[in-house]
Protein backbone atom coordinates (compact mmCIF):
# COMPACT_ATOMS: atom_id res chain seq x y z
CA UNK A 1 0.00 0.00 0.00
CA UNK A 2 2.83 2.42 0.87
CA UNK A 3 4.78 1.61 -2.30
CA UNK A 4 1.65 2.02 -4.41
CA UNK A 5 0.96 5.37 -2.75
CA UNK A 6 4.51 6.59 -3.41
CA UNK A 7 4.30 5.64 -7.09
CA UNK A 8 1.06 7.60 -7.45
CA UNK A 9 2.58 10.87 -6.19
CA UNK A 10 3.50 13.77 -8.46
CA UNK A 11 7.05 15.09 -8.84
CA UNK A 12 6.47 17.85 -6.29
CA UNK A 13 6.30 15.11 -3.66
CA UNK A 14 9.69 13.73 -4.73
CA UNK A 15 11.16 17.24 -4.89
CA UNK A 16 10.35 17.69 -1.20
CA UNK A 17 11.08 14.16 0.08
CA UNK A 18 14.53 12.60 0.01
CA UNK A 19 14.91 9.21 -1.62
CA UNK A 20 16.76 7.70 1.33
CA UNK A 21 13.99 8.70 3.73
CA UNK A 22 11.37 7.07 1.51
CA UNK A 23 13.44 3.89 1.33
CA UNK A 24 13.68 3.84 5.13
CA UNK A 25 9.91 4.14 5.34
CA UNK A 26 9.60 1.16 2.99
CA UNK A 27 12.11 -0.99 4.88
CA UNK A 28 12.77 -0.06 8.51
CA UNK A 29 9.42 1.53 9.35
CA UNK A 30 7.38 -1.30 7.88
CA UNK A 31 9.53 -3.75 9.86
CA UNK A 32 8.86 -1.77 13.07
CA UNK A 33 5.13 -1.89 12.39
CA UNK A 34 5.28 -5.62 11.74
CA UNK A 35 7.28 -6.08 14.94
CA UNK A 36 4.88 -3.92 16.96
CA UNK A 37 1.67 -5.58 15.81
CA UNK A 38 3.11 -9.10 15.75
CA UNK A 39 4.23 -11.23 18.69
CA UNK A 40 4.96 -8.24 20.91
CA UNK A 41 1.44 -6.93 20.54
CA UNK A 42 0.11 -10.34 21.56
CA UNK A 43 2.53 -10.47 24.49
CA UNK A 44 1.43 -7.00 25.66
CA UNK A 45 -2.21 -8.11 25.60
CA UNK A 46 -1.23 -11.26 27.52
CA UNK A 47 0.54 -9.24 30.23
CA UNK A 48 -2.32 -6.75 30.63
CA UNK A 49 -4.87 -9.57 30.74
CA UNK A 50 -2.79 -11.35 33.38
CA UNK A 51 -2.71 -8.19 35.50
CA UNK A 52 -6.48 -7.72 35.26
CA UNK A 53 -7.21 -11.39 36.02
CA UNK A 54 -4.86 -11.50 39.01
CA UNK A 55 -6.30 -8.25 40.37
CA UNK A 56 -9.86 -9.60 40.15
CA UNK A 57 -8.88 -12.81 41.96
CA UNK A 58 -7.07 -10.82 44.65
CA UNK A 59 -10.07 -8.55 45.30
CA UNK A 60 -12.39 -11.55 45.51
CA UNK A 61 -10.21 -13.23 48.17
CA UNK A 62 -9.59 -10.06 50.20
CA UNK A 63 -10.22 -6.53 49.08
CA UNK A 64 -8.35 -4.77 51.92
CA UNK A 65 -4.94 -6.27 51.24
CA UNK A 66 -5.49 -6.09 47.48
CA UNK A 67 -6.43 -2.41 47.66
CA UNK A 68 -3.36 -1.51 49.73
CA UNK A 69 -0.98 -3.34 47.40
CA UNK A 70 -2.61 -1.89 44.26
CA UNK A 71 -2.59 1.64 45.73
CA UNK A 72 1.12 1.59 46.43
CA UNK A 73 1.78 -0.12 43.13
CA UNK A 74 0.46 3.00 41.38
CA UNK A 75 3.80 4.60 42.26
CA UNK A 76 5.42 2.00 40.00
CA UNK A 77 3.04 2.79 37.17
CA UNK A 78 3.53 6.56 37.45
CA UNK A 79 7.32 6.25 37.56
CA UNK A 80 7.34 3.87 34.62
CA UNK A 81 5.02 6.13 32.62
CA UNK A 82 7.24 9.20 33.16
CA UNK A 83 10.42 7.37 32.18
CA UNK A 84 8.62 5.74 29.26
CA UNK A 85 7.67 9.18 27.94
CA UNK A 86 11.32 10.25 28.11
CA UNK A 87 12.34 7.07 26.30
CA UNK A 88 9.83 7.58 23.51
CA UNK A 89 11.20 11.07 22.80
CA UNK A 90 14.67 9.56 22.52
CA UNK A 91 13.29 6.93 20.16
CA UNK A 92 11.95 9.60 17.80
CA UNK A 93 15.32 11.40 17.78
CA UNK A 94 17.13 8.09 17.21
CA UNK A 95 14.91 7.18 14.25
CA UNK A 96 15.48 10.59 12.65
CA UNK A 97 19.25 10.21 13.03
CA UNK A 98 19.18 6.76 11.45
CA UNK A 99 17.05 8.20 8.66
CA UNK A 100 19.66 10.88 7.92
CA UNK A 101 22.41 8.25 7.94
CA UNK A 102 20.40 6.12 5.52
CA UNK A 103 20.01 9.09 3.17
CA UNK A 104 23.79 9.63 3.16
CA UNK A 105 24.43 5.93 2.48
CA UNK A 106 21.95 5.88 -0.41
CA UNK A 107 23.47 9.01 -1.97
CA UNK A 108 27.05 7.75 -1.68
CA UNK A 109 26.40 4.23 -2.96
CA UNK A 110 24.33 5.47 -5.91
CA UNK A 111 27.10 7.96 -6.84
CA UNK A 112 30.09 5.80 -5.92
CA UNK A 113 32.02 6.62 -9.12
CA UNK A 114 31.89 10.34 -8.39
CA UNK A 115 32.93 9.75 -4.77
CA UNK A 116 35.92 7.66 -5.86
CA UNK A 117 36.88 10.10 -8.62
CA UNK A 118 37.08 13.02 -6.18
CA UNK A 119 38.66 10.99 -3.35
CA UNK A 120 35.66 11.71 -1.19
CA UNK A 121 35.62 8.47 0.82
CA UNK A 122 36.91 9.99 4.06
CA UNK A 123 34.54 12.93 3.84
CA UNK A 124 31.52 10.71 3.21
CA UNK A 125 32.54 8.29 5.95
CA UNK A 126 32.79 11.23 8.35
CA UNK A 127 29.39 12.52 7.25
CA UNK A 128 27.85 9.05 7.67
CA UNK A 129 29.47 8.47 11.06
CA UNK A 130 28.29 11.89 12.24
CA UNK A 131 24.65 10.81 12.01
CA UNK A 132 25.42 7.31 13.29
CA UNK A 133 27.19 8.85 16.28
CA UNK A 134 24.13 10.97 16.98
CA UNK A 135 21.96 7.85 16.84
CA UNK A 136 24.46 5.93 19.00
CA UNK A 137 24.46 8.59 21.73
CA UNK A 138 20.69 8.67 21.70
CA UNK A 139 20.54 4.85 21.87
CA UNK A 140 22.94 4.86 24.85
CA UNK A 141 20.83 7.44 26.67
CA UNK A 142 17.74 5.38 25.91
CA UNK A 143 19.41 2.18 27.17
CA UNK A 144 20.51 3.92 30.38
CA UNK A 145 16.97 5.24 30.87
CA UNK A 146 15.55 1.77 30.29
CA UNK A 147 18.03 0.35 32.81
CA UNK A 148 17.08 2.97 35.38
CA UNK A 149 13.42 2.27 34.71
CA UNK A 150 13.94 -1.45 35.28
CA UNK A 151 15.94 -0.86 38.47
CA UNK A 152 13.38 1.55 39.94
CA UNK A 153 10.55 -0.77 38.95
CA UNK A 154 12.03 -3.76 40.75
CA UNK A 155 13.01 -1.65 43.77
CA UNK A 156 9.45 -0.38 44.13
CA UNK A 157 8.14 -3.87 43.47
CA UNK A 158 10.10 -5.31 46.40
CA UNK A 159 8.92 -2.41 48.54
CA UNK A 160 5.37 -3.45 47.67
CA UNK A 161 6.29 -7.03 48.60
CA UNK A 162 7.51 -5.85 52.01
CA UNK A 163 4.37 -3.78 52.53
CA UNK A 164 2.20 -6.71 51.51
CA UNK A 165 3.90 -9.08 53.96
CA UNK A 166 3.61 -6.59 56.80
CA UNK A 167 -0.02 -5.67 56.20
CA UNK A 168 -0.96 -9.28 55.47
CA UNK A 169 0.47 -10.37 58.81
CA UNK A 170 -1.51 -7.62 60.53
CA UNK A 171 -4.72 -8.75 58.83
CA UNK A 172 -4.10 -12.36 59.92
CA UNK A 173 -3.75 -11.25 63.53
CA UNK A 174 -6.51 -8.63 63.64
CA UNK A 175 -9.05 -9.31 60.85
CA UNK A 176 -9.42 -13.09 60.70
CA UNK A 177 -7.58 -13.42 57.36
CA UNK A 178 -6.23 -16.92 56.80
CA UNK A 179 -2.58 -17.51 55.99
CA UNK A 180 -3.56 -19.25 52.75
CA UNK A 181 -5.83 -16.37 51.76
CA UNK A 182 -3.10 -13.77 52.39
CA UNK A 183 -0.60 -15.76 50.32
CA UNK A 184 -3.15 -16.18 47.52
CA UNK A 185 -3.83 -12.43 47.45
CA UNK A 186 -0.16 -11.56 47.73
CA UNK A 187 0.92 -13.92 44.95
CA UNK A 188 -1.91 -12.92 42.59
CA UNK A 189 -1.47 -9.16 42.99
CA UNK A 190 2.33 -9.36 42.92
CA UNK A 191 2.32 -11.54 39.83
CA UNK A 192 -0.13 -9.19 38.14
CA UNK A 193 2.06 -6.16 38.90
CA UNK A 194 5.17 -8.02 37.74
CA UNK A 195 3.43 -8.97 34.49
CA UNK A 196 2.52 -5.35 33.86
CA UNK A 197 6.09 -4.27 34.59
CA UNK A 198 7.45 -6.86 32.16
CA UNK A 199 5.14 -5.48 29.46
CA UNK A 200 7.18 -2.25 29.28
CA UNK A 201 9.44 -3.41 26.38
CA UNK A 202 6.38 -4.53 24.46
CA UNK A 203 4.75 -1.13 24.94
CA UNK A 204 8.01 0.41 23.73
CA UNK A 205 7.78 -1.66 20.55
CA UNK A 206 4.15 -0.63 20.14
CA UNK A 207 5.10 3.03 20.46
CA UNK A 208 7.90 2.67 17.91
CA UNK A 209 5.39 1.02 15.58
CA UNK A 210 3.00 3.92 16.19
CA UNK A 211 5.70 6.48 15.35
CA UNK A 212 6.63 4.56 12.20
CA UNK A 213 2.98 4.20 11.20
CA UNK A 214 2.42 7.93 11.70
CA UNK A 215 5.19 8.72 9.21
CA UNK A 216 3.88 6.17 6.73
CA UNK A 217 0.28 7.36 6.94
CA UNK A 218 1.44 10.94 6.44
CA UNK A 219 2.77 9.83 3.07
CA UNK A 220 -0.29 7.77 2.20
CA UNK A 221 -2.73 10.53 3.19
CA UNK A 222 -0.83 13.26 1.36
CA UNK A 223 -2.92 14.18 -1.65
CA UNK A 224 -1.41 14.63 -5.09
CA UNK A 225 -2.72 17.12 -7.64
CA UNK A 226 -1.48 14.95 -10.50
CA UNK A 227 -2.16 11.22 -10.37
CA UNK A 228 -1.67 9.00 -13.40
CA UNK A 229 -3.79 6.27 -11.79
CA UNK A 230 -7.00 8.24 -12.26
CA UNK A 231 -9.12 6.87 -15.10
CA UNK A 232 -10.83 10.16 -15.88
CA UNK A 233 -9.84 12.32 -18.82
CA UNK A 234 -10.05 12.57 -22.57
CA UNK A 235 -8.66 9.83 -24.82
CA UNK A 236 -8.28 10.07 -28.60
CA UNK A 237 -7.39 7.40 -31.11
CA UNK A 238 -5.94 9.76 -33.70
CA UNK A 239 -3.52 11.92 -31.73
CA UNK A 240 -1.60 14.02 -34.26
CA UNK A 241 0.91 15.81 -32.04
CA UNK A 242 0.25 19.52 -32.63
CA UNK A 243 1.71 21.33 -29.61
CA UNK A 244 0.99 24.86 -28.44
CA UNK A 245 2.37 26.75 -25.43
CA UNK A 246 0.26 29.83 -24.66
CA UNK A 247 1.55 32.47 -22.21
CA UNK A 248 3.02 29.81 -19.95
CA UNK A 249 4.25 30.96 -16.56
CA UNK A 250 5.85 28.35 -14.34
CA UNK A 251 8.07 27.91 -11.31
CA UNK A 252 8.87 24.72 -9.44
CA UNK A 253 6.74 24.43 -6.28
CA UNK A 254 9.82 23.62 -4.20
CA UNK A 255 11.50 26.85 -5.46
CA UNK A 256 8.64 29.29 -5.78
CA UNK A 257 10.94 32.32 -5.70
CA UNK A 258 12.74 31.30 -8.92
CA UNK A 259 10.60 31.74 -12.08
CA UNK A 260 11.58 29.26 -14.80
CA UNK A 261 9.23 30.13 -17.68
CA UNK A 262 7.75 33.59 -18.08
CA UNK A 263 5.05 34.22 -20.69
CA UNK A 264 6.32 31.49 -23.03
CA UNK A 265 4.35 31.00 -26.26
CA UNK A 266 5.28 28.39 -28.84
CA UNK A 267 3.61 26.45 -31.66
CA UNK A 268 4.86 23.14 -33.03
CA UNK A 269 2.99 21.53 -35.90
CA UNK A 270 2.68 17.80 -36.42
CA UNK A 271 5.75 16.47 -38.23
CA UNK A 272 7.97 19.42 -37.34
CA UNK A 273 11.33 19.01 -35.64
CA UNK A 274 11.95 21.85 -33.21
CA UNK A 275 15.03 22.44 -31.05
CA UNK A 276 14.91 24.56 -27.91
CA UNK A 277 18.28 26.26 -27.46
CA UNK A 278 19.35 28.19 -24.40
CA UNK A 279 21.71 28.40 -21.47
CA UNK A 280 21.65 25.89 -18.66
CA UNK A 281 18.66 26.47 -16.40
CA UNK A 282 16.69 28.44 -19.00
CA UNK A 283 13.78 25.98 -18.95
CA UNK A 284 14.42 23.58 -21.84
CA UNK A 285 14.04 20.45 -19.71
CA UNK A 286 11.14 22.10 -17.91
CA UNK A 287 9.22 22.30 -21.19
CA UNK A 288 9.77 18.56 -21.68
CA UNK A 289 8.45 17.84 -18.17
CA UNK A 290 5.45 20.12 -18.60
CA UNK A 291 4.49 18.38 -21.84
CA UNK A 292 4.32 15.14 -19.86
CA UNK A 293 2.35 17.05 -17.20
CA UNK A 294 4.66 16.28 -14.33
CA UNK A 295 3.68 19.66 -12.89
CA UNK A 296 0.72 22.02 -13.15
CA UNK A 297 1.20 25.49 -14.59
CA UNK A 298 0.86 28.63 -12.52
CA UNK A 299 -0.80 30.33 -15.50
CA UNK A 300 -1.19 29.87 -19.24
CA UNK A 301 -1.88 26.62 -21.04
CA UNK A 302 -0.24 23.79 -22.95
CA UNK A 303 -2.37 22.23 -25.66
CA UNK A 304 -1.95 19.09 -27.73
CA UNK A 305 -4.22 18.91 -30.77
CA UNK A 306 -6.15 21.89 -29.42
CA UNK A 307 -6.90 20.32 -26.02
CA UNK A 308 -5.17 21.27 -22.79
CA UNK A 309 -2.94 18.53 -21.39
CA UNK A 310 -4.92 18.50 -18.14
CA UNK A 311 -8.03 17.48 -20.12
CA UNK A 312 -6.43 14.24 -21.31
CA UNK A 313 -6.30 10.98 -19.43
CA UNK A 314 -2.78 11.27 -18.04
CA UNK A 315 -1.80 7.63 -18.41
CA UNK A 316 -3.06 7.54 -21.99
CA UNK A 317 -1.25 10.79 -22.85
CA UNK A 318 2.10 9.59 -21.54
CA UNK A 319 1.74 6.35 -23.48
CA UNK A 320 1.84 8.46 -26.67
CA UNK A 321 4.95 10.41 -25.69
CA UNK A 322 8.45 9.01 -26.07
CA UNK A 323 11.13 10.63 -23.90
CA UNK A 324 14.91 10.44 -23.76
CA UNK A 325 16.12 12.38 -20.73
CA UNK A 326 19.44 14.14 -20.22
CA UNK A 327 20.68 11.30 -18.04
CA UNK A 328 19.27 8.00 -19.32
CA UNK A 329 18.01 5.84 -16.46
CA UNK A 330 18.14 2.08 -16.99
CA UNK A 331 16.80 -0.55 -14.63
CA UNK A 332 18.96 -3.35 -13.27
CA UNK A 333 17.65 -5.82 -15.82
CA UNK A 334 18.70 -7.17 -19.19
CA UNK A 335 18.80 -5.00 -22.30
CA UNK A 336 15.85 -7.04 -23.57
CA UNK A 337 13.83 -6.08 -20.53
CA UNK A 338 14.88 -2.45 -20.93
CA UNK A 339 13.98 -2.09 -24.62
CA UNK A 340 12.21 -5.41 -25.38
CA UNK A 341 14.82 -6.52 -27.93
CA UNK A 342 16.81 -9.72 -28.18
CA UNK A 343 19.73 -8.79 -25.98
CA UNK A 344 20.29 -10.54 -22.66
CA UNK A 345 23.20 -8.46 -21.30
CA UNK A 346 22.66 -7.30 -17.74
CA UNK A 347 23.05 -3.52 -17.73
CA UNK A 348 23.75 -3.24 -14.00
CA UNK A 349 22.15 -0.90 -11.52
CA UNK A 350 21.26 2.34 -13.33
CA UNK A 351 23.14 1.04 -16.36
CA UNK A 352 26.46 0.84 -14.52
CA UNK A 353 27.76 -1.95 -16.81
CA UNK A 354 27.32 0.19 -19.95
CA UNK A 355 29.11 3.23 -21.31
CA UNK A 356 27.39 6.59 -21.57
CA UNK A 357 26.87 6.20 -25.31
CA UNK A 358 25.42 2.72 -24.90
CA UNK A 359 22.97 3.97 -22.30
CA UNK A 360 21.95 6.80 -24.63
CA UNK A 361 21.32 4.44 -27.53
CA UNK A 362 19.27 2.07 -25.37
CA UNK A 363 17.23 4.99 -24.08
CA UNK A 364 16.59 6.16 -27.66
CA UNK A 365 15.61 2.63 -28.73
CA UNK A 366 13.30 2.36 -25.74
CA UNK A 367 11.59 5.60 -26.73
CA UNK A 368 11.32 4.69 -30.43
CA UNK A 369 9.89 1.24 -29.80
CA UNK A 370 6.82 2.80 -28.21
CA UNK A 371 6.01 4.29 -31.62
CA UNK A 372 5.14 7.62 -29.94
CA UNK A 373 3.20 10.43 -31.59
CA UNK A 374 5.45 12.92 -29.78
CA UNK A 375 9.18 12.29 -29.27
CA UNK A 376 11.01 14.44 -26.71
CA UNK A 377 14.83 14.47 -26.63
CA UNK A 378 16.06 16.35 -23.59
CA UNK A 379 19.64 16.82 -24.83
CA UNK A 380 21.14 18.11 -28.08
CA UNK A 381 23.55 15.21 -28.57
CA UNK A 382 20.66 12.75 -28.58
CA UNK A 383 19.37 14.36 -31.75
CA UNK A 384 22.71 13.90 -33.50
CA UNK A 385 22.80 10.26 -32.40
CA UNK A 386 19.28 9.74 -33.70
CA UNK A 387 20.12 11.33 -37.06
CA UNK A 388 23.18 9.09 -37.37
CA UNK A 389 21.06 6.03 -36.71
CA UNK A 390 18.49 7.11 -39.25
CA UNK A 391 21.22 7.52 -41.91
CA UNK A 392 23.47 4.55 -41.21
CA UNK A 393 21.47 2.08 -39.13
CA UNK A 394 18.24 1.86 -41.13
CA UNK A 395 17.70 -1.87 -40.29
CA UNK A 396 17.41 -1.07 -36.59
CA UNK A 397 14.75 1.57 -37.18
CA UNK A 398 13.01 -0.69 -39.68
CA UNK A 399 13.01 -3.55 -37.20
CA UNK A 400 11.49 -1.35 -34.51
CA UNK A 401 8.62 -0.44 -36.83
Amino acid sequence: MLFQSILSKDLFFFDTHKTGQLILHLTDDTHKIQDGIGNKFGSAIEMVTTFISCTIIGFIRGWKLSLVIISFSSVIFITTAVLFKVTTKMTVIELKAYGKAGIVAEEVISSIRTVLAYIGQEKEIHRYEKYLDEARKCAIRKSVTNGITTGITYFLLFCVYALGFWYGTKLILEDNYSIGGVFTIFICISYGILSLAQASPFFQALYEARVAAYGIWQIIDQSSEINADFDKGLTKYDLMGDIQFSNVYFFYPARSNVPILTNLSLKIKCGQTVALVGSSGSGKSTCVQLLQRFYNLQSGSIRIDGKETKEYNLKWLREHIGVVNQEPVLFHKTIRENILLKYETLVGERGAALSGGQKQRIAIARALLRDPRILLLDEGKFFSILVTYCLFQIPIIYYSN
